[in-house]
């Protein structure tokens, strides 16, 4: 859904919040149409692919980590692996789908669900984050420490395990 953060990075211009730029990395289907329309948008930064020990530098430094997927049963199920990567790194979330991610971030109080429509509340979601470090950053440990208690590899083993043993008895 890259065409929202266009319209979001456009509001962003149009407000003269410059201070916050949607760095985009990697390579999607939208891509080369949304470069082109952003071509005079100081606030939209297109980097294409990397490889994964460069990403990490791009990920930790960020005030947040955006997951603009449209919002569809199918994609309401997704795991994105930048979720479980922004949260490791201590980043807060922001995402656009109404399924089991919009009830982790707000158990965990880690992100914000916006819609995957609506520019207005992106950009509000941003510019609160960029004007409230302190909060952002305090988001940013708790999705860390929800991702310890409950994704970490010791523990995902031990429930399949458990599982197994169930299946068995």
């Amino acid at each position: 859904n890259s065409e929202l953060l266009y319209r979001t990075s456009k509001k962003l211009k149009d407000q003269g919040r410059d201070d916050i730029v949607i760095v985009l990395i990697g390579d999607g289907q939208q891509r080369e149409e949304i470069m082109k329309k952003s071509e005079d948008l100081d606030t939209i930064l297109f980097l294409g692919l990397m490889p994964k020990v460069e990403l990490v530098n791009f990920l930790k430094n960020s005030l947040v980590s955006l997951i603009p997927l449209n919002d569809t049963p199918m994609l309401s199920t997704s795991s994105p692996n930048k979720l479980f990567e922004s949260l490791a790194a201590s980043v807060p979330v922001i995402q656009t789908t109404n399924g089991w991610i919009k009830e982790m971030l707000e158990q965990s109080q880690s992100g914000f669900t916006v819609s995957p429509t609506n520019e207005d509340e992106l950009f509000e979601k941003l510019t609160f984050m960029a004007d409230n470090e302190t909060k952002s950053i305090e988001m940013g440990k708790k999705g860390y420490e929800f991702t310890r208690r409950n994704f970490d590899k010791n523990i995902l083993s031990e429930r399949m395990i458990k599982a197994i043993e169930n299946i068995k008895n």
